[in-house]
């Protein structure tokens, strides 16, 4: 929080590959130690990243790139 606004969008993916992969989408405040274990990545967005709403239940990170 020292460093990011609170409406950075985390990702935390587990299990990727697997039947029980799951990805979810959360901010730095609503991020607790018990969301990650050895199986789960954990990217934090740059102040550039939108969530896009792609279904109720659908959300997409995306992060512009400009070269």
């Amino acid at each position: 929080m020292q460093w990011r606004s609170p409406q950075t969008p985390i990702v935390l993916a587990r299990n990727l590959g697997s039947p029980e992969q799951a990805v979810t989408v959360k901010s730095p405040d609503q991020l607790a130690i018990e969301d990650a274990d050895m199986r789960t990545v954990i990217l934090i967005s740059s102040s550039k990243t939108r969530i896009v709403q792609q279904r109720q239940d659908k959300q997409w990170v995306y992060t512009p790139r400009h070269y």
